[in-house]
Formats: C-alpha cells, sequence, structure tokens
C-alpha cells in the first residue's frame, strides 16, 4: 500500500470528521496540518496560498467544516507553522 501525499492525509482526516471534534483528534489535525504546510513551503509556496490551499482541502474534504472555529485553528496552525524557522 502506498503513503498518502500530506494533503491527501489531512484530506481523508478531515473527511472523518463530524460537525464537533473530538479534543483527541485535534493533536493529530495539527500534526498533518504541520505536514501540508512543510510540503508546500518547501516547494516555496506564499504564505497566503498555503493558506488557501488548507481552507481548500477542508472544504473539499468535508463542507460541514467549512465555516466552522476549526478552521480558524487549522488557519492558525498554517501560519504559526510557516514562520517556525525548523519548519519546511
Amino acid at each position: 500500500m502506498t503513503e498518502l501525499s500530506s494533503t491527501d492525509a489531512l484530506r481523508a482526516e478531515l473527511s472523518r470528521l463530524g460537525a464537533t471534534v473530538a479534543l483527541d483528534r485535534l493533536g493529530l489535525l495539527r500534526e498533518k496540518v504541520h505536514a501540508v504546510v512543510d510540503e508546500l513551503k518547501a516547494a516555496r509556496m506564499a504564505p497566503e496560498h498555503v493558506v488557501m490551499a488548507v481552507k481548500g482541502i477542508v472544504y473539499e474534504a468535508n463542507t460541514r467544516l467549512s465555516e466552522s472555529r476549526l478552521v480558524e485553528q487549522l488557519v492558525q496552525w498554517t501560519v504559526e507553522r510557516y514562520f517556525t524557522e525548523s519548519s519546511g
């Protein structure tokens, strides 16, 4: 079995979520967001495009989440990770 790309892994995790997210899933989601950010930053994608990409993954995976507070958290993790010296 082939390993999923970081984008596919995040999309798969988001598609499994319901309207609410259990606290124990937040750590896993953060890891997956960080992997996506690292991959896109390494490809020299601008920070605003990385944010748009993460939001796009959310919408593709689970439209119920597209207007939730979880998206705000994912964006915050995205920005924090992008501007962390050790990422990418």
